[in-house]
Protein backbone atom coordinates (compact mmCIF):
# COMPACT_ATOMS: atom_id res chain seq x y z
CA UNK A 1 0.00 0.00 0.00
CA UNK A 2 1.43 3.34 -1.11
CA UNK A 3 1.45 6.18 1.48
CA UNK A 4 -0.28 9.51 0.89
CA UNK A 5 2.82 11.28 1.82
CA UNK A 6 6.35 9.24 1.05
CA UNK A 7 9.17 10.04 3.36
CA UNK A 8 12.31 10.35 1.83
CA UNK A 9 15.71 10.66 3.11
CA UNK A 10 18.07 13.06 1.16
CA UNK A 11 21.48 11.82 -0.05
CA UNK A 12 24.90 13.17 0.66
CA UNK A 13 25.71 10.15 -1.93
CA UNK A 14 29.32 8.59 -2.16
CA UNK A 15 29.59 6.33 -5.43
CA UNK A 16 31.74 3.72 -6.47
CA UNK A 17 30.96 2.04 -9.81
CA UNK A 18 31.88 -1.62 -9.35
CA UNK A 19 32.07 -4.85 -11.81
CA UNK A 20 30.03 -7.60 -11.05
CA UNK A 21 26.57 -8.47 -11.69
CA UNK A 22 25.28 -9.50 -7.60
CA UNK A 23 24.94 -6.95 -5.03
CA UNK A 24 27.00 -7.71 -2.12
CA UNK A 25 28.72 -4.63 -0.23
CA UNK A 26 32.74 -4.59 -0.46
CA UNK A 27 34.84 -5.23 2.41
CA UNK A 28 35.66 -1.47 1.99
CA UNK A 29 32.77 1.52 1.64
CA UNK A 30 33.19 4.24 -0.68
CA UNK A 31 34.73 7.45 1.18
CA UNK A 32 31.26 9.05 2.72
CA UNK A 33 33.19 12.76 2.40
CA UNK A 34 33.31 12.65 -1.49
CA UNK A 35 30.56 13.92 -3.73
CA UNK A 36 30.24 12.09 -7.14
CA UNK A 37 28.13 14.78 -8.50
CA UNK A 38 24.72 12.37 -9.21
CA UNK A 39 22.38 15.60 -8.68
CA UNK A 40 19.50 15.77 -7.11
CA UNK A 41 19.31 11.49 -6.09
CA UNK A 42 16.73 10.72 -3.27
CA UNK A 43 16.20 7.10 -1.56
CA UNK A 44 12.82 6.60 -0.53
CA UNK A 45 12.31 5.07 2.69
CA UNK A 46 9.87 2.40 1.59
CA UNK A 47 10.88 0.50 -1.65
CA UNK A 48 8.02 0.13 -4.01
CA UNK A 49 7.13 -1.80 -7.36
CA UNK A 50 4.31 0.94 -8.28
CA UNK A 51 5.32 4.51 -9.65
CA UNK A 52 1.84 5.75 -8.70
CA UNK A 53 1.93 9.03 -6.40
CA UNK A 54 5.61 9.00 -7.72
CA UNK A 55 6.57 10.10 -10.95
CA UNK A 56 5.80 13.88 -11.62
CA UNK A 57 4.51 15.02 -8.17
CA UNK A 58 6.15 17.66 -6.05
CA UNK A 59 8.15 17.36 -3.43
CA UNK A 60 7.14 18.44 -0.04
CA UNK A 61 8.81 21.56 0.80
CA UNK A 62 8.86 20.70 4.53
CA UNK A 63 8.85 17.30 5.21
CA UNK A 64 11.26 15.90 2.54
CA UNK A 65 8.12 13.86 1.25
CA UNK A 66 6.57 13.36 -2.00
CA UNK A 67 3.32 14.50 -2.21
CA UNK A 68 1.14 12.10 -3.88
CA UNK A 69 -1.56 14.69 -4.36
CA UNK A 70 0.30 17.37 -5.85
CA UNK A 71 0.82 16.19 -9.27
CA UNK A 72 3.14 18.50 -11.56
CA UNK A 73 4.03 16.92 -14.53
CA UNK A 74 2.32 14.54 -16.73
CA UNK A 75 3.49 12.63 -19.57
CA UNK A 76 3.59 9.23 -21.09
CA UNK A 77 6.04 7.07 -18.68
CA UNK A 78 9.34 6.07 -20.71
CA UNK A 79 11.24 2.75 -19.52
CA UNK A 80 15.09 3.15 -19.70
CA UNK A 81 16.45 0.09 -19.58
CA UNK A 82 20.74 0.30 -17.76
CA UNK A 83 23.08 -2.24 -16.07
CA UNK A 84 24.81 -0.76 -13.68
CA UNK A 85 26.45 -1.57 -10.05
CA UNK A 86 26.26 1.10 -7.91
CA UNK A 87 27.84 1.32 -3.97
CA UNK A 88 27.07 4.27 -2.26
CA UNK A 89 26.87 5.49 1.59
CA UNK A 90 23.75 7.52 2.21
CA UNK A 91 24.96 10.23 5.29
CA UNK A 92 21.81 10.72 7.17
CA UNK A 93 23.07 13.35 9.70
CA UNK A 94 20.32 16.68 10.10
CA UNK A 95 17.71 14.06 9.31
CA UNK A 96 18.09 12.02 12.51
CA UNK A 97 13.88 11.52 12.15
CA UNK A 98 13.97 10.03 8.40
CA UNK A 99 16.72 7.92 9.47
CA UNK A 100 15.15 6.30 12.11
CA UNK A 101 11.86 5.81 9.74
CA UNK A 102 13.87 3.64 7.07
CA UNK A 103 12.35 0.93 5.77
CA UNK A 104 13.20 -2.44 7.81
CA UNK A 105 15.18 -0.46 10.46
CA UNK A 106 15.13 -2.48 13.99
CA UNK A 107 14.13 -0.96 17.40
CA UNK A 108 17.71 -1.49 18.08
CA UNK A 109 19.02 0.63 15.13
CA UNK A 110 16.64 3.42 15.78
CA UNK A 111 18.05 3.80 19.37
CA UNK A 112 21.77 4.02 18.17
CA UNK A 113 20.74 6.80 15.70
CA UNK A 114 21.56 5.97 12.84
CA UNK A 115 24.03 8.09 10.66
CA UNK A 116 24.41 6.37 7.45
CA UNK A 117 23.46 3.80 5.17
CA UNK A 118 25.51 1.65 2.73
CA UNK A 119 23.89 0.61 -0.45
CA UNK A 120 25.15 -1.75 -3.27
CA UNK A 121 22.68 -1.88 -6.05
CA UNK A 122 21.92 -3.48 -9.39
CA UNK A 123 20.36 -0.54 -10.91
CA UNK A 124 18.64 -2.63 -14.38
CA UNK A 125 16.26 0.21 -15.21
CA UNK A 126 14.79 4.30 -14.93
CA UNK A 127 10.98 5.16 -15.50
CA UNK A 128 10.92 8.80 -16.78
CA UNK A 129 8.78 11.29 -18.23
CA UNK A 130 10.77 12.22 -21.55
CA UNK A 131 10.74 15.78 -22.42
CA UNK A 132 8.70 14.97 -25.54
CA UNK A 133 5.49 14.02 -24.05
CA UNK A 134 6.03 16.15 -20.73
CA UNK A 135 3.04 18.18 -19.86
CA UNK A 136 2.16 20.61 -17.36
CA UNK A 137 -0.31 19.88 -14.53
CA UNK A 138 -2.41 22.81 -14.04
CA UNK A 139 -4.26 21.63 -11.53
CA UNK A 140 -0.76 21.40 -9.36
CA UNK A 141 -1.08 25.69 -9.60
CA UNK A 142 2.88 25.26 -9.20
CA UNK A 143 3.61 27.89 -12.20
CA UNK A 144 2.64 31.35 -11.49
CA UNK A 145 4.22 34.14 -13.75
CA UNK A 146 7.19 31.43 -14.88
CA UNK A 147 8.57 31.00 -11.86
CA UNK A 148 7.00 28.00 -9.59
CA UNK A 149 5.19 28.18 -6.46
CA UNK A 150 6.75 27.65 -3.07
CA UNK A 151 4.88 24.65 -2.50
CA UNK A 152 6.30 23.57 -5.73
CA UNK A 153 10.37 25.28 -5.46
CA UNK A 154 11.94 21.48 -4.42
CA UNK A 155 11.15 20.01 -7.81
CA UNK A 156 8.91 17.07 -8.48
CA UNK A 157 9.79 13.53 -9.38
CA UNK A 158 11.00 13.29 -12.98
CA UNK A 159 12.81 9.73 -13.01
CA UNK A 160 12.33 6.41 -10.59
CA UNK A 161 15.45 3.99 -10.48
CA UNK A 162 14.29 0.38 -10.22
CA UNK A 163 16.65 -2.08 -9.54
CA UNK A 164 17.86 -5.14 -6.87
CA UNK A 165 20.26 -4.62 -3.67
CA UNK A 166 20.83 -4.43 -0.19
CA UNK A 167 21.54 -1.90 2.48
CA UNK A 168 23.06 -2.08 6.28
CA UNK A 169 22.61 1.13 8.23
CA UNK A 170 25.40 2.11 10.24
CA UNK A 171 26.06 4.54 13.55
CA UNK A 172 29.18 6.07 12.95
CA UNK A 173 32.41 5.75 15.56
CA UNK A 174 35.18 7.57 16.09
CA UNK A 175 37.51 4.60 16.91
CA UNK A 176 37.49 0.93 16.83
CA UNK A 177 37.25 0.00 20.33
CA UNK A 178 33.82 1.25 20.20
CA UNK A 179 32.93 -1.78 18.30
CA UNK A 180 33.12 -5.31 17.93
CA UNK A 181 34.64 -6.76 15.00
CA UNK A 182 31.79 -8.14 14.09
CA UNK A 183 29.96 -4.86 13.97
CA UNK A 184 32.77 -2.80 12.58
CA UNK A 185 32.54 -2.04 9.05
CA UNK A 186 35.53 0.65 7.39
CA UNK A 187 34.79 2.90 4.70
CA UNK A 188 37.86 4.70 2.42
CA UNK A 189 38.66 8.25 4.00
CA UNK A 190 39.54 6.09 7.41
CA UNK A 191 35.57 6.44 8.86
CA UNK A 192 34.73 3.75 10.70
CA UNK A 193 30.93 2.44 11.34
CA UNK A 194 28.99 0.33 13.70
CA UNK A 195 26.60 -2.21 11.53
CA UNK A 196 23.38 -2.08 13.18
CA UNK A 197 21.04 -3.74 10.92
CA UNK A 198 20.65 -4.82 7.38
CA UNK A 199 17.89 -5.10 4.64
CA UNK A 200 17.50 -7.04 1.07
CA UNK A 201 14.89 -5.03 -1.60
CA UNK A 202 14.57 -7.29 -5.16
CA UNK A 203 13.13 -5.55 -8.42
CA UNK A 204 11.97 -2.56 -6.92
CA UNK A 205 11.86 1.44 -7.09
CA UNK A 206 14.28 2.66 -4.53
CA UNK A 207 15.10 6.02 -5.50
CA UNK A 208 14.27 9.01 -7.62
CA UNK A 209 16.00 11.83 -9.06
CA UNK A 210 14.37 15.24 -8.80
CA UNK A 211 13.65 17.82 -11.83
CA UNK A 212 13.70 21.29 -11.18
CA UNK A 213 10.05 22.65 -11.20
CA UNK A 214 11.11 26.25 -12.29
CA UNK A 215 12.61 25.15 -15.64
CA UNK A 216 8.97 23.51 -15.92
CA UNK A 217 7.50 26.91 -15.00
CA UNK A 218 9.31 28.22 -17.55
CA UNK A 219 7.97 26.80 -20.79
CA UNK A 220 4.31 27.15 -19.77
CA UNK A 221 1.85 29.87 -21.77
CA UNK A 222 0.76 32.31 -19.31
CA UNK A 223 -2.69 31.18 -19.87
CA UNK A 224 -1.98 27.56 -19.09
CA UNK A 225 -0.66 27.95 -15.58
CA UNK A 226 -3.91 27.68 -13.56
CA UNK A 227 -6.71 25.47 -13.99
CA UNK A 228 -9.70 27.80 -15.15
CA UNK A 229 -12.60 28.19 -12.78
CA UNK A 230 -15.86 28.07 -13.77
CA UNK A 231 -18.45 30.35 -11.80
CA UNK A 232 -22.07 29.87 -12.01
CA UNK A 233 -23.91 33.17 -12.82
CA UNK A 234 -26.61 33.27 -9.97
CA UNK A 235 -30.21 32.91 -11.14
CA UNK A 236 -31.82 36.19 -12.62
CA UNK A 237 -35.30 35.06 -14.55
CA UNK A 238 -38.05 32.74 -13.13
CA UNK A 239 -40.87 30.90 -14.82
CA UNK A 240 -43.55 28.96 -12.99
CA UNK A 241 -46.21 26.88 -15.25
CA UNK A 242 -49.46 25.96 -13.50
CA UNK A 243 -51.34 23.24 -15.85
CA UNK A 244 -55.02 22.17 -14.99
CA UNK A 245 -54.39 19.51 -12.82
CA UNK A 246 -53.00 21.75 -10.38
CA UNK A 247 -49.89 20.70 -11.26
CA UNK A 248 -46.26 23.41 -11.28
CA UNK A 249 -43.44 23.33 -13.28
CA UNK A 250 -40.77 25.83 -12.25
CA UNK A 251 -37.60 26.96 -14.07
CA UNK A 252 -34.69 29.13 -13.27
CA UNK A 253 -31.91 30.52 -15.43
CA UNK A 254 -29.47 33.33 -15.98
CA UNK A 255 -29.85 35.79 -18.60
CA UNK A 256 -28.77 39.00 -19.39
CA UNK A 257 -31.93 41.26 -20.03
CA UNK A 258 -35.85 41.04 -19.40
CA UNK A 259 -37.09 40.59 -22.97
CA UNK A 260 -35.02 37.45 -23.50
CA UNK A 261 -36.41 36.03 -19.95
CA UNK A 262 -39.85 36.73 -21.98
CA UNK A 263 -38.64 34.74 -25.04
CA UNK A 264 -37.58 31.85 -22.84
CA UNK A 265 -40.51 32.03 -20.59
CA UNK A 266 -42.38 31.96 -23.32
CA UNK A 267 -40.99 28.85 -24.94
CA UNK A 268 -40.82 26.09 -22.08
CA UNK A 269 -44.68 27.74 -21.05
CA UNK A 270 -45.73 26.45 -24.51
CA UNK A 271 -44.26 23.03 -23.80
CA UNK A 272 -46.58 22.25 -20.40
CA UNK A 273 -49.19 20.28 -21.17
CA UNK A 274 -52.93 21.73 -19.93
CA UNK A 275 -51.06 25.07 -18.81
CA UNK A 276 -53.70 27.40 -17.72
CA UNK A 277 -51.10 29.84 -16.47
CA UNK A 278 -47.26 31.04 -17.06
CA UNK A 279 -46.20 33.36 -14.49
CA UNK A 280 -42.24 35.26 -15.06
CA UNK A 281 -40.18 37.21 -13.14
CA UNK A 282 -36.78 39.09 -13.58
CA UNK A 283 -34.04 40.35 -11.41
CA UNK A 284 -31.73 43.26 -11.83
CA UNK A 285 -29.91 43.53 -8.68
CA UNK A 286 -31.55 43.38 -6.02
CA UNK A 287 -35.09 44.35 -7.67
CA UNK A 288 -37.51 41.66 -8.95
CA UNK A 289 -39.91 42.22 -11.21
CA UNK A 290 -43.14 40.65 -12.81
CA UNK A 291 -42.79 40.27 -16.74
CA UNK A 292 -46.25 39.79 -18.79
CA UNK A 293 -46.08 37.47 -21.40
CA UNK A 294 -46.66 38.44 -25.24
CA UNK A 295 -50.14 37.02 -25.51
CA UNK A 296 -48.84 36.29 -29.71
CA UNK A 297 -45.97 33.72 -27.63
CA UNK A 298 -48.34 32.15 -25.00
CA UNK A 299 -51.78 31.11 -25.68
CA UNK A 300 -53.05 29.89 -22.50
CA UNK A 301 -54.96 26.07 -22.65
CA UNK A 302 -57.81 25.80 -20.59
CA UNK A 303 -58.35 22.17 -18.99
CA UNK A 304 -61.76 21.04 -21.01
CA UNK A 305 -59.88 22.10 -24.37
CA UNK A 306 -56.61 20.03 -23.18
CA UNK A 307 -58.80 17.29 -21.84
CA UNK A 308 -61.29 16.97 -24.87
CA UNK A 309 -61.77 13.23 -26.17
CA UNK A 310 -62.04 12.46 -30.14
CA UNK A 311 -65.88 11.10 -30.24
CA UNK A 312 -66.26 7.20 -31.38
CA UNK A 313 -66.22 6.64 -35.00
CA UNK A 314 -70.04 5.69 -36.58
CA UNK A 315 -71.09 1.77 -36.00
CA UNK A 316 -70.54 -0.09 -39.32
CA UNK A 317 -73.47 -2.87 -40.17
CA UNK A 318 -72.13 -6.09 -39.90
CA UNK A 319 -71.77 -7.37 -43.54
CA UNK A 320 -74.08 -10.09 -44.57
CA UNK A 321 -73.50 -13.23 -46.73
CA UNK A 322 -73.91 -12.80 -50.39
CA UNK A 323 -75.99 -16.00 -51.69
CA UNK A 324 -76.42 -15.73 -56.06
CA UNK A 325 -75.44 -12.18 -56.20
CA UNK A 326 -78.27 -10.90 -53.22
CA UNK A 327 -77.62 -10.10 -49.32
CA UNK A 328 -79.31 -12.10 -47.42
Amino acid sequence: MIPRMRQSLLLSVSVATLAGCSPGLPAMLPDPDIDPGLGDVVLMTWTTRSAEGLLGYALDPELVQVDAVRRVATGAPRWVPTHQRLSFVVAAAGNAQAAAGLHGLSAQAGAHRVTHVAYDVLVSGYLELPGDSLRYDPRSHCCLGGEAMAECAHGYVGRLMWGTGRAQYLVKVETSAEVSAAELVRARGGTRFRRVNETRFQDTFFAYEVAPTRALCRLVAPTEELEPITVKAPSNCWVQAFSADGSRQAYAFSLPDPELCRKVAAHHCSLVEQRIDCRVSYAEGTRVTPLELDPASFMPVSGLESSKQEEPAAQKTPAKPVVNGTAR
